[in-house]
């Protein structure tokens, strides 16, 4: 097992620094066989996850079925993706973006040059002007965006929208969250209905809000919320919270999943240890495989590396067990 799991780690930072996840391997330079470690398997390859768990998209390979990076031709990290109660999809890992400034273009930059295709910011991080432009230089299509509206803003929501989607260089975002709780929870939520309705935000959703304060919206207005971003990690862990979330058809996304997270507990460092990877590295993977959206943030460019192929690493039932033993000792 650690053999294993050290040379699919070597194989997916090699095969991800180089551009070559959907092609053969050989680069000229480094005579690299992407076949030759074909009995490794590759993990998340099209995967959608939904209320019942995950599973490969159409035309995808089952997720956690033994292949290689050519054959599942997925050269980024948009898979796998949480289905939402709208009928969109997210995908599972995101790249935080909170106290990275407009002078932090390349920290962003390398987390799209790794793959990460779901973006998340806000209003109050002062950065989504530099979100707009990185993102606008990159030439990619598709990167899922997440922005937010704090209560604390004196601006119309509908101002506070248009705001963004300037800053942002797009005509709508994939996802617009209440970014706290306020007295105003309630009237912000309804502008922010009628921001989707426009067609301003394909979803609608809360931060740092709680079942009550959750289910006061839904009673008001009859909409639910499709995700609630929060603060999430093995140390603080609610397996209850979460449940109530998931009976009203809400996705839990974790922030801070490492500030969140006792590094040095017993029961991460024996799985780190038998996997032969960083305690981060588990972190990160206990999330995907809990099938929590997870948005960890770092502005160094060999930690989002690291972030992103933690999502891919293996976990058995037993490891996640071990795991959650830990939850709520912070």
């Amino acid at each position: 097992m650690l053999d294993e799991n050290r040379e699919r780690a070597q194989l997916a930072e090699m095969i991800w620094i180089t551009g070559r996840a959907a092609h053969s391997g050989y680069d000229g330079e480094m005579n690299f066989d992407v076949e030759s470690f074909s009995g490794l398997p590759v993990i998340g390859g099209g995967d959608v996850c939904g209320p019942d768990g995950c599973g490969p998209a159409e035309g995808a390979g089952t997720a956690g079925s033994t292949g290689t990076a050519e054959s599942t031709g997925d050269a980024d990290f948009a898979h796998p993706a949480i289905e939402l109660s709208d009928g969109t999809s997210i995908p599972q890992l995101g790249f935080g973006t909170w106290r990275l400034t407009e002078r932090d273009d390349d920290a962003l930059a390398a987390a799209l040059e790794t793959g990460y295709r779901h973006i998340d910011t806000a209003t109050v991080y002062k950065n989504e002007e530099m979100v707009g432009r990185v993102l606008g230089s990159s030439g990619l299509d598709g990167v899922y965006i997440t922005t937010k509206i704090h209560p604390t803003d004196e601006r119309e929501p509908a101002e506070v929208m248009a705001a963004s989607l300037e800053a942002l260089q797009v005509e709508r975002v994939n996802m617009w969250l209440l970014h706290n709780t306020s007295d105003r929870n309630v009237d912000i939520w309804r502008a922010m209905i009628e921001e989707q309705e426009k067609g301003h935000t394909a979803s609608i959703g809360v931060s740092n809000l709680s079942i009550a304060e959750i289910d006061e919206l839904i009673d008001a207005t009859g909409v639910a919320p499709v995700m609630n971003q929060f603060r999430l990690g093995l140390s603080l862990h609610d397996p209850e919270f979460v449940a109530a979330l998931r009976e009203r058809g809400i996705a839990p996304e974790g922030y801070s999943p490492l500030r969140a997270t006792n590094l040095d507990d017993p029961h991460i460092i024996d799985v780190a240890q038998n996997l032969d990877v960083d305690p981060a590295d588990v972190v990160i993977a206990w999330h995907m495989a809990k099938g929590y959206i997870v948005i960890p943030k770092s502005a160094t460019a060999s930690r989002i590396r690291s972030n992103a192929y933690a999502s891919r690493l293996t976990l058995s039932e037993q490891h996640i067990a071990q795991l959650d033993r830990m939850e709520r000792t912070a």
